[in-house]
């Protein structure tokens, strides 16, 4: 695989990560832009759908044969830690021009970060929903009730989520 696939390879990586996470269409292609720029390449397009990325690159070194990656990306749920850090990762890139190789390892490392335990979630939609109430004029029990009900609605949304006939990831 010659440098220019490794990049484009890296930009289709990043926008995936981003659309799986959550990302905006218009901040994955633009991401994804820099990602192949920061690398000199010029002759490029790039098409971003909700459910889908299409890259073509002009390779110049084949007789103007061109290389194209096409990718199915299912929405998962939306996780801003891995778009922040996909995000960071960019322009990182751009900034200190990372080695192809080296720039996709740090991108899986993005990919594979881990999000907050189930308990934790349930805490902060609890204290979500109990501060809410108390903030529309509810009393402090209503606001245990509200903290109490919404970890519970917390835990039966990961519970039909796992259930689920569809995939969410």
């Amino acid at each position: 695989m010659t440098k220019n696939q490794e990049v484009m390879h890296l930009a289709v990586t990043a926008g995936e990560i981003l659309i799986r996470n959550g990302g905006e269409i218009s901040r994955v292609e633009s991401t994804m832009r820099h990602i192949i720029e920061a690398y000199d390449i010029r002759h490029y397009n790039v098409y971003v759908l909700a459910n889908g990325i299409f890259a073509t690159m002009e390779n110049r070194n084949s007789g103007g044969t061109p290389y194209v990656l096409i990718r199915d990306v299912n929405m998962g749920i939306v996780n801003l830690e891995r778009i922040a850090a996909v995000n960071q990762l960019s322009r990182e890139i751009c900034r200190f021009h990372y080695p192809p190789e080296l720039a996709m390892e740090k991108m899986q490392d993005c990919e594979q970060l881990q999000t907050h335990s189930l308990l934790e979630k349930s805490i902060a939609t609890g204290l979500g929903c109990a501060s809410f109430t108390l903030l529309l004029g509810g009393r402090p029990w209503d606001s245990l009730a509200a903290f109490f009900f919404g970890g519970i609605l917390q835990l039966l949304l990961y519970y039909f989520r796992t259930r689920s006939s569809v995939s969410y990831t």
